[in-house]
């Protein structure tokens, strides 16, 4: 990830939510969450109603069709990816709920 404003925003969720992580919590754990576009504590402060309506809200808020699975709102090859060379990171782009739209993420 490059230094962008939405770079420092992804990343300071990251760290909001990796400082209120169970202690069996990892880092990526945080991160994958934040993918999934679920909400902030959801293990311990949200019931599944509010999770579910928590998801609908992601769907909505990164434009993705209201039937879209969770597996598909975690990000999507970037148009870049063309100039992808063998054992380079692969770019994605992503959406974090209420933080970016779009952030490009390389893994």
């Amino acid at each position: 990830a490059r230094n962008t404003t939405r770079t420092l925003a992804a990343m300071e969720e990251w760290r909001t939510r990796t400082s209120m992580a169970y202690s069996w919590e990892t880092d990526q754990t945080a991160f994958d969450d934040m993918l999934r576009g679920r909400g902030r504590g959801h293990r311990f402060t949200m019931s599944p109603d509010a999770r579910a309506a928590h998801f609908r809200h992601k769907l909505a808020w990164c434009g993705y069709p209201s039937d879209t699975l969770e597996a598909d709102t975690m990000g999507t090859v970037s148009a870049i990816a063309g100039m992808h060379i063998p054992g380079s990171r692969r770019l994605f782009d992503v959406c974090i709920t209420n933080v970016t739209r779009n952030l490009l993420f390389g893994i």
